[in-house]
């Protein structure tokens, strides 16, 4: 039988990272890796988005980057897309979703030279690469 519910190994999608636990000591060091600039702006490291205080960045971080203020976030959000799975985001990134979900399965295609060889940091290096590429 064709199309059974099952899970079907021919198209296997690579298992969802392990998404980090946030904590509120976390995400406080997490956001003060920010550092408030001449405007009295700090800014996300992961998206660039800029806020008055640390609290809202701590939000911010929590809805969208894991918790992380870091381009780990970034890794894992690519990950977790390779895998299938919904991102969180706040509408801030406005990617085209359908052009970001090509790319990365194009960067999953290619054959890895050493197997287990750190894929999401390649996928991480290729994603970055892409999103420098993709800003106006």
């Amino acid at each position: 039988g064709v199309g059974g519910g099952g899970m079907s190994s021919s198209v296997s999608l690579p298992a969802p990272p392990k998404l980090p636990v946030i904590t509120p000591e976390k995400l406080t060091a997490n956001a003060r890796l920010s550092k408030v600039d001449g405007f009295g702006k700090i800014r996300c490291l992961v998206c660039g988005k800029t806020f008055t205080s640390y609290r809202p960045l701590e939000q911010h971080l929590a809805a969208s980057h894991y918790g992380l203020n870091s381009m780990e976030a970034k890794a894992i959000e690519a990950a977790q897309i390779a895998a299938g799975r919904a991102v969180p985001g706040d509408g801030s990134s406005k990617t085209k979703p359908e052009r970001m979900a090509l790319n990365l399965g194009e960067i999953l295609e290619q054959p890895r030279s050493r197997p287990g060889a750190g894929p999401i940091a390649s996928l991480a290096a290729s994603l970055s690469a892409y999103i420098r590429e993709a800003k106006p």
